[in-house]
């Protein structure tokens, strides 16, 4: 019988990463990390939005993200794909981005199981290919069969977890539902089932409703926890989520160009101008300058119907994007 290998303290790999934010006083970098909340808190809202500035570099509810974008796969059991889809436009119009040029990924099925051993070794293999800095998976209840308040039951699925977040250099993000009465926890103690969930968890963020917005608290298990925050989903055409004490987007912003371009896109058909600025939130002194840049370059063109995009704004892809690469292997490995 051999002893186990020891290492002087002074020896240990010192963890460089340990306090990496992937979107500053949020979300860390190598670690495990939960939305709670109750239903309709926007937890999915947030939960996407934070994969989008991670995937395109780009702050999150005025928080700075890493200044590289980073592959990100996304698993929603409850939404179809279509409307996840439409969510991920709006947001990505939101933060002056094209969700084509984004490392943002789905996993094409309709079913994963995180208490299966074959859906785990899948799931690893998954990341061990495509290595996404994020991985979101929302909402936990609709991905095992466990007992939520057995704790063996959810120690075993949480060890998965924390085993795949390691071993994959990963950052796992889990939406989950806090219990019915979660007013009388303390925020972190509010999630539904085990204890374990808190305990496992190196962040949660914490939300809940009220007439001013959704109000988040921050808990770091390495990290000072910031002062709670609101936020708010704005927009009706366009949703995006803004602070609670932001009226709209800065209207001088340098990314306005681009907010035009990726705005008549979403829209998929020609735009008056007062109906574009109506959408942008922009002063018309603004928009001006803006559209006299596009229309010089090439990227618009202006008829009876109102203002168009040309071919040259966004040319057609020459090979599969990266999203159809990876569902056509997915597709044919689950």
């Amino acid at each position: 019988m051999q002893p186990f290998p020891v290492l002087k303290a002074c020896d240990l790999v010192a963890a460089s990463d340990q306090l990496h934010w992937l979107v500053h006083d949020l979300l860390r970098a190598h670690s495990c990390a939960i939305i709670g909340g109750a239903p309709k808190s926007c937890k999915t809202w947030l939960a996407l939005d934070l994969a989008v500035a991670v995937a395109s570099a780009t702050p999150c509810l005025g928080r700075e993200s890493s200044h590289t974008p980073r592959p990100v796969l996304l698993f929603t059991a409850e939404e179809s794909p279509s409307f996840v889809k439409q969510r991920l436009l709006s947001l990505a119009l939101h933060h002056a981005c094209s969700l084509d040029a984004l490392p943002l990924f789905v996993l094409a099925v309709d079913l994963l199981r995180l208490d299966l051993p074959e859906h785990q070794r899948r799931l690893r293999d998954t990341l061990s290919s495509l290595q996404p800095t994020l991985l979101v998976l929302d909402p936990l209840v609709r991905l095992h069969a466990a007992d939520e308040n057995h704790a063996q039951q959810m120690a075993e699925l949480l060890g998965f977890l924390r085993a795949l977040q390691r071993s994959e250099k990963t950052t796992v993000l889990l939406v989950h539902h806090a219990a019915k009465h979660a007013s009388r926890f303390a925020p972190g103690h509010a999630l539904r089932g085990s204890s374990d969930l808190y305990a496992w968890a190196d962040t949660v963020l914490s939300l809940s409703r009220s007439r001013a917005g959704i109000h988040v608290t921050a808990e770091h298990r390495n990290a000072p926890a910031p002062p709670p925050f609101a936020f708010r989903l704005s927009g009706s055409s366009h949703p995006c989520l803004l602070p609670a004490d932001r009226d709209e987007p800065p209207p001088s912003s340098p990314d306005l160009p681009q907010r035009i371009l990726f705005a008549l896109r979403l829209h998929g058909a020609p735009l008056p101008r007062h109906q574009l600025r109506a959408m942008l939130k922009i002063r018309n002194d603004s928009l001006g300058p803006a559209l006299d840049l596009l229309l010089a370059r090439g990227d618009l063109s202006r008829s009876n119907l109102g203002l168009s995009l040309t071919p040259a704004s966004f040319p057609p892809p020459t090979t599969p994007s990266g999203t159809e690469q990876l569902s056509l292997s997915l597709s044919k490995t689950y």
